[in-house]
């Protein structure tokens, strides 16, 4: 059965999407140590020397928080302005179509009891409700998720097994992508992700071997214990949030002072011992003001040096690659003090 695409440029069928994003309450505060604030500087920088394809789950440790939430409020707001911009032009909430509506209620509340028991502040109430954007309940699954992506800052991927399946249960059937708010991907459709597994997921990755022989441990994991947090980085062209597929391809390499440094923060969230909640928050900064601690410029440019060139070219980095390692070790080189 194909995806269910949720077309918000026909009207605003959802009653989060008819509010003033002005009036939405925000987050309360403190709201440490569920959520911290960031700046530029705080862009993560998840590079490694040589860099390799990991399949690994790393726990989130106990001084970090599960969700990243920009302060003061406007730069929230302005955040989420961007993700209503992204649902009202492009296809980017969708969901399986053979997902029944007790399926969706079950995914629902499975949510629900997780962020609601980790994040007691928000961004859910154990009712359901969704207060950082106001105090409307959800009429339903779909308008509470809907709800919830508006919530966040962060993209969501609800994983949950297929619908062949025994009921929620994984055996026999690798959790699956069953629902996505994905306004921000890099470099993939969500409607094209929509109901694939783990495995299929991660088939366009470049040197992803261990990846696909870890995908069965990886979807146990993900649905039992956790939460986890990974990152997936890149260098981008431009600041753009989304990059989608057939963006115009790179232009010559001039200059470190033109790029960018793009990161996906993904958290997993354990639901129910059967499925997960994948979180997926994205930091695009200027390069300079990454590079600008002193030692990451050769990390970077040795970590470029050791990828491969299917790697490079699935990152899209083939093309400058050359020019951009040797601007990073002229760089580097300047950090050194003179002898």
């Amino acid at each position: 059965m194909r995806p269910i695409t949720l077309d918000i440029s026909q009207g605003l069928p959802n009653y989060w999407l008819s509010q003033d994003i002005r009036a939405f309450p925000g987050p309360a505060q403190p709201l440490a140590p569920a959520v911290t604030r960031v700046g530029p500087i705080d862009c993560p920088f998840p590079v490694d020397s040589p860099h390799e394809i990991r399949p690994d789950l790393v726990k989130l440790p106990d001084s970090e928080p599960v969700l990243i939430v920009d302060q003061p409020l406007t730069q929230w707001r302005d955040y989420l302005r961007q993700k209503i911009q992204r649902l009202r032009s492009a296809k980017a909430f969708v969901y399986a179509g053979d997902l029944s509506p007790n399926e969706l209620q079950f995914w629902a509340q499975q949510v629900t009891f997780a962020l609601s028991a980790l994040l007691p502040h928000g961004p859910v109430r154990a009712n359901g409700a969704l207060p950082w954007i106001g105090s409307e309940p959800p009429a339903n699954p779909i308008d509470f998720f809907f709800g919830l992506s508006l919530s966040l800052q962060e993209d969501l991927v609800l994983m949950a097994p297929g619908h062949r399946s025994p009921p929620f249960s994984t055996d026999e059937n690798p959790l699956r992508a069953r629902l996505l708010s994905v306004c921000f991907p890099s470099g993939w459709v969500p409607e094209e992700k929509c109901n694939q597994s783990l495995f299929a997921i991660h088939m366009p990755v470049a040197d992803n071997s261990r990846i696909q022989k870890a995908a069965d441990a990886l979807s146990s994991a993900m649905t039992q214990k956790g939460p986890f947090v990974r990152f997936v980085y890149t260098v981008a062209p431009d600041s753009g949030m989304s990059r989608d597929p057939g963006q115009p391809a790179w232009v010559d390499f001039n200059g470190l002072e033109n790029l960018w440094f793009r990161v996906e923060r993904q958290v997993t969230i354990p639901l129910a011992g059967v499925g997960s909640l994948f979180l997926i928050r994205l930091f695009v900064v200027p390069l300079p003001e990454v590079l600008g601690k002193p030692g990451r410029s050769k990390v970077l440019a040795e970590a470029l040096d050791s990828m491969s060139p299917a790697l490079r070219t699935y990152k899209g980095l083939h093309h400058i690659a050359p020019g951009l390692i040797d601007a990073l070790v002229n760089h580097a080189n300047k950090e050194e003090p003179s002898a």
